[in-house]
């Protein structure tokens, strides 16, 4: 990783496979014959105001996402603030998610930690419940010296991870984006997860993308008229979503904003983040203006 980028590895599972560490996702059919959908969620999770997580709130969250036209859940993650959870809360939050989710849509559990040991842990207990795949960040305190060549590690990976589906990318760079979906011919699943490059991303062969749970419905829209052959449209919506991303970084971004935002779109509380994020919330009337901003928007 560096600056802006950060790439997951993803691992398909299976309930005769045992071992490694990562995940998948994508509607079509992928390596391995894994299914995680091509319009994915990272939801946030919800929190009483107490800080404890608020599992009676999974599945309306689940509902709404379903109405917003995701097939697909990244869990654990940055919006779900996976790292900022107990290793027990990690585990009973990816039971619940697969739990309200079975039959309607896949589950990829992020499973990343600081070390080997603890990811391999929580990779295993993804199998266990059921999810689809799941996926690791690199550890985030001891770096790798340089930047990671990400096509030849998978190149690399192709000939001894036998469950590998690909990597979710999340970089400013469109080469870096597109020199992934060509290694290895085109075997692997990648997945954006940069929300002003979803149109150029699509333009260019590359489907599936892992974004916050408020911008289902616009990059639906995008995709949509993509297919039809409409420019105009989907750069409408595509810059519908980018007045969106600008709007939150003008009240702060962050992932208690997020969660906000959230709330203001599907009306569901799902409190603020935890400590030690800033889990402030915006004081009522500059949330007032936020929700006014957003009104034609989301």
């Amino acid at each position: 990783m560096q600056g802006g980028i950060k790439t997951s590895v993803i691992l398909g599972l299976s309930r005769n496979f045992k071992g490694y560490a990562t995940g998948a996702k994508h509607l079509r059919q992928i390596s391995h014959g894994v299914h995680v959908g091509d319009l994915i969620a990272a939801p946030v999770t919800p929190f009483r105001t107490d800080g404890e997580i608020n599992y009676d709130k999974f599945d309306a969250c689940l509902s709404c996402l379903e109405k917003w036209n995701f097939n697909g859940l990244f869990v654990n993650g940055t919006l779900s603030e996976g790292m900022n959870q107990s290793q027990e809360e990690r585990k009973l939050s990816a039971e619940k998610w697969v739990e309200v989710a079975r039959d309607r849509m896949p589950v990829m559990v992020h499973v990343g930690t600081g070390n080997l040991k603890d990811s391999r842990y929580l990779a295993e207990h993804a199998q266990e419940i059921g999810a689809t795949a799941f996926a690791a960040l690199p550890p985030t305190y001891h770096k790798p010296a340089s930047v990671v060549n990400i096509p030849e590690f998978l190149r690399l990976a192709d000939k001894c991870i036998p469950n590998l589906a690909g990597v979710k990318h999340t970089s400013p760079e469109l080469p870096a984006l597109v020199n992934c979906a060509r290694a290895c011919n085109g075997k692997f699943n990648i997945l954006t997860g940069t929300l002003e490059q979803y149109l150029p991303s699509l333009s260019l062969g590359i489907e599936g993308v892992i974004t916050a749970p408020y911008l289902g419905k616009i990059f639906y829209n995008i995709r949509q008229a993509f297919r039809s052959g409409d420019m105009e449209k989907a750069q409408k919506y595509q810059t519908q979503a980018l007045l969106i991303d600008n709007i939150t970084k003008k009240y702060g971004g962050g992932i208690s904003l997020a969660k906000q935002i959230f709330a203001i779109a599907s009306s569901i509380d799902v409190g603020n983040a935890r400590l030690p994020l800033n889990n402030k919330s915006l004081a009522p009337e500059r949330l007032n203006h936020l929700k006014e901003e957003l009104r034609d928007l989301l």
